[in-house]
């Protein structure tokens, strides 16, 4: 199998719900693809130095990286995506209201991307939820 790059985007290394859900994710799909995977880790909540988890694995603050001081970092996540043409793939674990509003900077980034013949990413969202659905 061909190695993957993909940009996770979510709590981690955080004592939140979302940040051990994130956590168990992760540790499944690093076991399940080995060193076919490299992932870089925009981590909510997370505020400590950017640090290398394995050879594999980088994981960087969201909110201490973010330029607009935005407290979930997705304009640092929607820079990384627009300025980098190694991602294969994205994965988002958030609640739908975080990233509801930055779906369709997403959208315009990988429609721009393909227009420009750029490699492009394919996208999964995972919203675990716990209460009643926001209609």
């Amino acid at each position: 199998m061909k190695q993957k790059k993909v940009l996770f985007f979510g709590d981690y290394v955080a004592r939140t719900g979302f940040g051990t859900v994130s956590k168990n994710i992760v540790s499944e799909v690093k076991k399940a693809f080995g060193d076919n995977l490299i992932l870089d880790i925009i981590a909510i909540n997370y505020f400590g130095e950017p640090y290398y988890e394995d050879e594999n694995t980088y994981v960087v603050s969201a909110p201490l990286n973010d330029g607009n001081k935005d407290n979930y970092g997705r304009y640092f996540f929607l820079k990384i995506l627009k300025e980098s043409d190694a991602y294969d793939g994205i994965f988002i674990c958030q609640d739908v209201g975080i990233i509801l509003p930055i779906v369709e900077v997403m959208e315009h980034i990988l429609k721009e991307k393909k227009e420009r013949n750029i490699k492009s990413f394919k996208s999964i969202y995972y919203f675990p939820v716990d209460c009643a659905l926001v209609p």
